[in-house]
C-alpha cells in the first residue's frame, strides 16, 4: 500500500511540475542527453509504443547538470544483499531487527522512525555521527537516540554480509565480531548519476569515486557548465 501511495503521490508531482514548465514556456524534452561538445548536447528519445529511439543534437550557451544521484553500494563482500533507503518504503513486511550502515541523515532518519515504529535497529558508525554538522549538536543528536533505544557501535564498518540458512544476513564486523540481522540497509552516500553523460567531450572534471562534479561554489571546472 505504502509503494502503491508512493508512486501516485510521484505520479501527481511529475505532472505538477510539467504543467508549471509549460505555463512558465520552457520546453520539456523527455530524453535522455550527453555532451557531443562544449556547447552540444545529443539528445535521444524514446518515441511510441515501440519505444522506438530516435536522437537530435541540441545546443546551449550554458548548461545546467542537476542529474540527482543513486545510493551508493557498501564496499565488502555480500554487498549485493544490502538495500538502500530508497527500497525501505518499498517492502512488503516489516524489516525487523535492522542494521544501518553509515552516519549521515539518512541512516539516522530511518533509524529513528524504525525504531519508533518497534523494530531492533542498530547504526554502524565508522566514525562520527553527521560529519560536517556542528558536533555539540550532533552528540545530543546521538545521546537521544541511543536514549530511546537505537543502538549505535561507532568505530566499526562491514567487513561481509552473508545469508544464512534461515534467510537472516550475517554481518562480521571490521574488529572480528557479528551478528545476524533481517535487513542491512547502506546509506553511506550517493553516487552522481553522471555516468552516461560523456563529460569529457565538454572538459567537465568529475569525481571518479562517486561521479559527482569537482566543484568550487556549485561551479564546475568549465565556465558555462
Amino acid at each position: 500500500m505504502l509503494r502503491a501511495y508512493n508512486l501516485h503521490v510521484n505520479a501527481l508531482a511529475r505532472g505538477r511540475y510539467r504543467v508549471a514548465l509549460r505555463d512558465a514556456n520552457v520546453k520539456y524534452i523527455n530524453g535522455l542527453g550527453e555532451f557531443e561538445g562544449p556547447h552540444a548536447i545529443k539528445v535521444t528519445e524514446f518515441k511510441g509504443k515501440a519505444r522506438t529511439p530516435s536522437s537530435k543534437t541540441i545546443t546551449a550557451a550554458r548548461v545546467l547538470i542537476a542529474t540527482g544521484g543513486r545510493p551508493t553500494a557498501l564496499d565488502c563482500p555480500g554487498s549485493e544483499l544490502a538495500i538502500s533507503s530508497d527500497d525501505l518504503f518499498s517492502l512488503p513486511a516489516s524489516p525487523g531487527k535492522t542494521l544501518l550502515v553509515g552516519a549521515g541523515y539518512v541512516a539516522l532518519e530511518c533509524a529513528g522512525f524504525l525504531t519508533a515504529l518497534g523494530c531492533d535497529a542498530t547504526v554502524l558508525c565508522r566514525s562520527m555521527l553527521l560529519r560536517g554538522f556542528d558536533r555539540e549538536c550532533c552528540d545530543k543528536i546521538g545521546e537521544y537516540m541511543e536514549h530511546h533505544g537505537t543502538k549505535i557501535l561507532r568505530g566499526l564498518t562491514p567487513a561481509s554480509v552473508a545469508k544464512q540458512a534461515d534467510g537472516r544476513l550475517l554481518v562480521t564486523f571490521s574488529d572480528g565480531t557479528s551478528d545476524a540481522f533481517d535487513t542491512v540497509i547502506g546509506a553511506v552516500g550517493r553516487t552522481a548519476d553522471t555516468a552516461g553523460l560523456n563529460l569529457a567531450a565538454a572538459g567537465v572534471e568529475a569525481s571518479s569515486r562517486n561521479g559527482k562534479l569537482t566543484t568550487t561554489l556549485e561551479q564546475s571546472n568549465v565556465p558555462h557548465v
